[in-house]
């Protein structure tokens, strides 16, 4: 399934980022995350480690980020290390 028109929340000890577009795809157990960060576009993709918590990596950087999920509902939160900087995510998926 997915959802083009999802929403973002970052929090890092030294920036907060909120509604930030982002698209995220659901298929066969698999999460892919896609959003721009900086112009560049950025994603993490990984495999479900029970029902709704996903383990995810970077593609193509250092980073690795876990997302969870109760049934039936539309937000997803976790936490992320990337090159180095650690936070956490929410996702509001639409």
């Amino acid at each position: 399934m997915l959802y083009e028109n999802s929403y973002m929340e970052t929090y890092a000890a030294d920036h907060v980022t909120l509604d930030q577009p982002c698209k995220v795809r659901v298929e066969a157990g698999i999460l892919t995350i896609e959003y721009l960060a900086d112009g560049e576009h950025t994603s993490y993709r990984g495999q479900e480690q029970g029902p709704g918590h996903f383990e995810l990596h970077g593609n193509g950087f250092d980073g690795r980020a876990t997302l969870h999920m109760f049934e039936g509902s539309n937000i997803l939160e976790g936490g992320w290390v990337e090159e180095g900087a650690k936070g956490m995510w929410r996702i509001r998926l639409g």
